[in-house]
């Protein structure tokens, strides 16, 4: 769900396009927008807070805890965002490496500086 909004975020899932303000909730499939001076924070179920930038163009592509084959897929097309995770801390290791190495270089290469993707992991 959002926890905070500040300036115009939008939603896009298919063709069907949303306005996103606190308390809102948001979808799997659902391609979060941010506008010029925007900020979003959205905070999932295991109390892991996204703090996504102005200008970006964001989604959570899977978000799967608790199974054995379970994990995170969090993809960003365009802009910034900022992690601090909730029970996301239990990935450490391995998977939990292999998990922002992946976030990190799926950040696009024409269009960002190094603040293109910043992950604070925290317990």
């Amino acid at each position: 769900y959002v926890s905070r909004a500040q300036g115009v975020s939008f939603a896009v899932q298919g063709e069907v396009l949303r306005a996103l303000e606190s308390n809102a909730l948001i979808g799997r499939k659902d391609v979060l927008n941010t506008g010029p001076g925007s900020r979003l924070e959205i905070t999932l179920l295991d109390q892991t807070r996204l703090t996504l930038g102005a200008d970006t163009v964001f989604s959570v592509e899977r978000y799967d805890l608790g199974r054995s084959e379970g994990g995170v897929l969090l993809r960003l097309a365009k802009g910034a965002f900022r992690v601090v995770t909730g029970n996301l801390a239990a990935l450490r290791g391995e998977g939990f490496e292999g998990l922002a190495e992946r976030m990190c270089s799926s950040a696009p290469s024409g269009d960002h500086d190094d603040r293109g993707a910043v992950l604070i992991w925290s317990r």
